[in-house]
């Protein structure tokens, strides 16, 4: 029983000891249903999913910026935003550098030119603004930590883990905003 006790003792320390301090992780009982169904369906390893989501912190920013979102606001305060002189300039320097790139994406996958070209220009100010926040982290304080959309953001996140094995990428390497 002595043994017993010492191992759960070790096993609870030597857990925390890997956590660095202040750091907020995801909860397993959260996780488990996840990492199983990306293991099901997908084909992943338990073990690497596991060491990878050892790896994210839950990123308290993020929440409080999905919390406050510029949507929110009227038409008219939310227009000027994104419908500025350079704004559209930088959109259009974009679709001319890019035409080919975009040509291909709308015979490949149907989607016009302009469409892609707006959102860059919103997501990332065509692509001027790439962002430094680790989206592995971001997706997943979204997935498991923000209740009211916590569904879309978990099937964003396997979508994510989906293109980044696809695309021989580090999940934890990849940055967003």
């Amino acid at each position: 029983m002595m043994l017993f006790a010492g191992a759960v003792a070790y096993t609870a320390v030597s857990g925390c000891a890997s956590v660095p301090a202040g750091a907020v992780t995801i909860p397993q009982r959260e996780l488990r249903p996840f990492i199983g169904r990306m293991v099901k369906e997908h084909g992943f390893s338990r073990a690497k999913l596991e060491r990878l989501f050892g790896r994210v912190r839950l990123r308290p920013g993020v929440l409080a910026a999905i919390r406050r979102p510029a949507e929110a606001k009227p038409w008219f305060q939310y227009r000027p935003i994104f419908l500025t002189s350079a704004r559209i300039r930088g959109g259009v320097r974009f679709w001319d550098r890019y035409a080919p790139i975009l040509k291909r994406a709308r015979q490949r996958y149907g989607v016009p030119p302009q469409i892609v070209t707006g959102i860059i220009g919103v997501e990332t100010r065509s692509g001027r603004r790439m962002g430094n926040i680790p989206v592995m982290d971001s997706l997943s304080t979204l997935a498991f930590d923000y209740p009211p959309r916590a569904r879309f953001f978990r099937r964003e996140l396997a979508q994510f883990l989906l293109l980044t094995r696809d695309d021989g990428l580090d999940p934890l390497r990849v940055k967003g905003s």
